[in-house]
């Protein structure tokens, strides 16, 4: 795009702008095309010309209207067949300018003219002398790690945050751990649940479809000493749970899983097949164990 005085180039002080674009989209089967349409406007003021563009063809515009101190936008808007719109937009700066009040006094240009009422334009690069600070919209600091202190924020990599880190969501606030060496899916979970439940768990892929997890429940969620402590899988999306054996646990430990089935040592020995009888029963099972006492 071109600022130009009777077909000739004038970036500085040219009344014309000449635009010519290319364009083309994926024809799928014959069956998508694409129009363009141009607007130019000026930036802080209204729109100068709107029309149609065919791809490869330069177009002059502006009628000789256009003004050397201020700066216009060149919108070059593409939609195809089926609906899918994608804007272009080309900046004509104005002449160069140390300082510019745009006329009536409501915009400042700086290196270049003054835009949209109400703001200050900067055509050059800005730089202070002090940082700006955080209070001003600036970060207070002229070095990244200070600003990141200035603003409260943790590095991406090798920082230590003091403190507590609250995480909040509706269902389930999680932390998740994902290994990438040699392309990976598995992660590792730290979740928390709306019903009351903290979970650590191994996932294999981001699905979740399969997994384990340790799951420890809140007394209001899970009044026993049972269920307090599950070990969890999911296989498949098919869910199952596994009590896990511990001292405070009202039930007693199966003898299939280790323990003795009792609560009391006489109900130990009867349910590992030892019991007491006055003399010994003339039948019994194979393997049982009779205790007779010595008168």
């Amino acid at each position: 795009m071109h600022v130009l005085v009777r077909n000739t180039q004038d970036d500085a002080g040219g009344t014309y702008a000449y635009v010519k674009s290319s364009f083309s989209c994926y024809a799928l089967n014959g069956n998508n095309s694409v129009s363009a349409s141009l607007t130019l406007k000026q930036v802080g003021g209204g729109n100068i010309v709107t029309r149609s563009l065919v791809s490869g063809t330069g177009y002059t515009l502006g009628s000789g209207s256009l003004v050397s101190d201020a700066t216009y936008q060149a919108i070059i808007t593409l939609t195809d067949t089926l609906g899918s719109v994608t804007a272009y937009t080309g900046e004509i700066n104005s002449a160069a300018y140390i300082m510019h009040i745009k006329k009536g006094g409501k915009a400042v240009g700086f290196g270049m003219a003054a835009g949209d009422d109400q703001t200050v334009s900067f055509g050059w690069p800005i730089k202070l002398t002090t940082p700006l600070e955080v209070t001003q919209g600036g970060t207070g600091a002229s070095t990244p790690a200070n600003a990141c202190a200035a603003l409260g924020a943790v590095k991406k990599t090798g920082d230590t945050m003091t403190g507590n880190l609250s995480i909040q969501d509706s269902l389930y606030p999680s932390v998740y751990l994902q290994p990438t060496y040699n392309s990976t899916t598995n992660r590792t979970v730290f979740e928390g649940s709306y019903a009351g439940a903290s979970s650590f768990a191994a996932w294999e892929d981001s699905s979740g479809s399969n997994r384990r997890m340790l799951e420890v429940r809140t007394a209001k969620y899970e009044s026993s000493m049972d269920n307090a402590v599950l070990l969890r899988t999911a296989v498949n999306n098919s869910w199952y749970s596994y009590r896990l054996f511990h001292a405070g646990m009202a039930t007693p430990i199966p003898v299939a899983n280790g323990g003795t089935g009792g609560k009391t040592g006489k109900a130990a020995l009867k349910s590992l097949g030892i019991f007491y009888a006055d003399e010994l029963p003339s039948t019994g099972t194979d393997g049982q164990i009779c205790l007779v006492p010595i008168e």
